[in-house]
């Protein structure tokens, strides 16, 4: 059984770098902005479902691993549990936000839902490097956060400036449960 696990793990591993090359092979294409953003949430997903079942077969396997070796230390038990735990608690949160998350947004891709902002404004996000955050309030005072492609953020950002407009607002059409933006439609909010 054992040995059976870890060739399972090890097969799983290699589907993990085959299925990266569809993403990679996607990033040569010369695709309009928001298609490239919405294009790679879906090649994904083959990816994030390989990653997350060998996180979880990893996490089997060192179970098994804590399970035949009674003898190791109290401590190394315990650091290996935590591990395995870890990685069962990041497939499963992976597959959640990267498999099922698009799966789920597939019907509103031909009618996303839409929501109006105002004060919008840009900002880089300080965990996802190189990805712009658009952030506004909701008419009923909430505040709300769309992570949005370069196309968006230029497109928003020359009305702001040309129009010498003191904020923006905006009609944000998105898929709901990956909260992916589709269209961004701004309006600059004149000075009085």
């Amino acid at each position: 059984m054992q040995n059976s696990l870890f060739k399972w793990t090890m097969r799983v591993g290699m589907a993990v770098l085959i299925a990266l090359l569809p993403m990679l092979l996607f990033s040569l294409l010369p695709i309009e902005s928001t298609q490239r953003f919405l294009l790679r949430h879906y090649l994904a997903i083959p990816f994030f479902l390989v990653l997350s079942l060998f996180f979880i077969l990893l996490a089997l396997y060192i179970g098994k691993q804590i399970a035949m070796n009674s003898r190791c230390r109290l401590s190394s038990r315990l650091l290996a549990s935590f591990l395995a735990l870890g990685l069962i608690f990041f497939g499963l949160l992976g597959a959640n936000a990267k498999v099922l998350s698009p799966l789920r947004d597939i019907p509103y891709l031909s009618a996303p839902s839409t929501i109006q902002l105002q004060n919008v404004t840009f900002i880089y996000s300080s965990t996802e490097p190189g990805v712009t955050l658009l952030q506004g309030q909701t008419e009923q005072g909430d505040f709300l956060s769309f992570s949005i492609d370069s196309g968006i953020y230029a497109r928003g950002e020359a009305i702001l400036h040309s129009n010498a407009a003191t904020s923006l607002s905006a009609e944000i059409a998105y898929l709901p449960y990956s909260e992916t933006v589709v269209t961004a439609t701004f309006t600059p909010i004149s000075r009085a």
